[in-house]
C-alpha cells in the first residue's frame, strides 16, 4: 500500500491539484487491470478448460466468460469517460504546455487515501465545533422526515417501522442481511446503533454480517443519521461490489469482501455521501 502523504491535513490551495493527481492515480490502476483483462480473465480460463475438458462444464464455463467480459467491458467504459473528462484534458494542456522531466512508471503517495483522510479530519473538527454549541437533539419530526426521505428514495428496500410517530427502531432488509437501526441518547449527544437481525442462512463462507456490522459500528457516521442510512443502503451489492482500492471483489490475504465503507470525499456538500467500499487491507 502507498504512504499517505501527510498525516491528513491538506492545504486548501492544494486541494484542487490533489483532487486531479488522485484521478489520474486511480486510472492508473485501471490501465494495469485493464492489462490483464483479456489474458488473465478470458484467455488463459478457456485455455485451461480445453486443456482439461472434464473438469468444467461448459454453461458454467460460458457464463463465467460472458460475466468477465461484461465486467471488463464496463471497467473500459468507465476508463474512457475518466479519460476524455474535463480534469484529464486540463492535466494533459498543463504537461504540454511545461517542461517536464521523465518521472518513473510509480506513485510516491496514495493521493485518494490523503483525501480522504483530510475529509474525516475536517468532518472531525466540524463535530467537535458543533459539539460545543449549546445540544439540540433532533426531534421526531426530524427523524421522521430523515427516514421517510430515505424510505422514497430506495422504494425496493423491505422497511418496517416500529413508530410511526419517530420511526425509531426500524427494520431494513438489505441484500442478504437484516438490520435494526436504533436511537441512543446521551447528556450531549445522540446516536443511532445498529443490531443485526439476520438469520443464520445469511453468514455465508464466513461471518460477514459480524463484519459488516462491525464495520458500520465503527464508522463516523452513526451520529448522522440520514448518512448512517446511506451507508446501510450502500451494502447492497457487497457479494458483488470491488474493492476501490485495489478494485478485487475478495482481499488476498483473508479472502474477505470489502466490507468496509468511508464517504467519497468528492461528494458535494449538499448532498448526502456516496460511499467507497474497502478490504481492511486496503483502506
Amino acid at each position: 500500500m502507498l504512504p499517505s502523504a501527510s498525516s491528513g491535513a491538506v492545504d486548501p490551495e492544494d486541494r484542487k491539484i490533489i483532487e486531479k493527481l488522485a484521478k489520474l492515480q486511480n486510472m492508473y490502476t485501471q490501465i494495469g487491470d485493464l492489462r490483464t483483462l483479456l489474458p488473465e480473465k478470458l484467455i488463459n480460463p478457456a485455455r485451461v478448460a480445453l486443456d482439461n475438458p472434464g473438469d468444467y462444464e461448459p454453461a458454467k464455463l460460458a457464463a463465467y466468460l460472458q460475466t468477465a467480459a461484461q465486467a471488463g467491458s464496463r471497467d473500459l467504459e468507465r476508463f474512457k469517460k475518466d479519460w476524455h473528462s474535463d480534469d484529464v484534458r486540463e492535466l494533459w494542456q498543463t504537461v504540454h504546455a511545461n517542461d517536464f522531466p521523465q518521472g518513473g512508471d510509480a506513485w510516491a503517495f496514495d493521493y485518494a487515501s490523503l483525501l480522504r483522510d483530510a475529509a474525516a479530519n475536517e468532518q472531525t473538527s466540524i463535530t467537535e465545533k458543533d459539539a460545543s454549541r449549546d445540544f439540540q437533539p433532533p426531534s421526531d419530526a426530524e427523524i421522521a422526515k430523515t427516514v421517510n426521505d430515505f424510505r422514497a428514495r430506495h422504494p425496493e428496500l423491505k422497511i418496517h417501522v416500529s413508530n410511526e410517530a419517530s420511526l425509531l427502531p426500524i427494520d431494513i432488509s438489505v441484500s442478504r442481511f437484516d438490520f435494526r437501526v436504533e436511537k441512543t441518547q446521551s447528556p450531549g449527544a445522540t446516536t443511532y446503533n445498529v443490531i443485526d437481525k439476520s438469520g443464520s442462512e445469511a453468514s455465508g463462507v464466513y461471518d460477514m454480517r459480524a463484519d459488516v456490522v462491525q464495520s458500520i459500528r465503527e464508522s463516523k457516521e452513526r451520529d448522522r443519521l440520514g448518512n448512517l442510512l446511506e451507508m446501510i443502503y450502500s451494502f447492497h451489492d457487497l457479494t458483488t461490489r470491488r474493492c476501490d482500492k485495489c478494485k478485487k471483489l475478495l482481499d488476498t490475504k483473508h479472502l474477505k469482501l470489502p466490507v468496509i465503507r468511508q464517504a467519497d470525499p468528492s461528494t458535494p456538500a449538499e448532498q448526502l455521501p456516496q460511499f467507497l467500499a474497502f478490504h481492511r487491507l486496503c483502506r
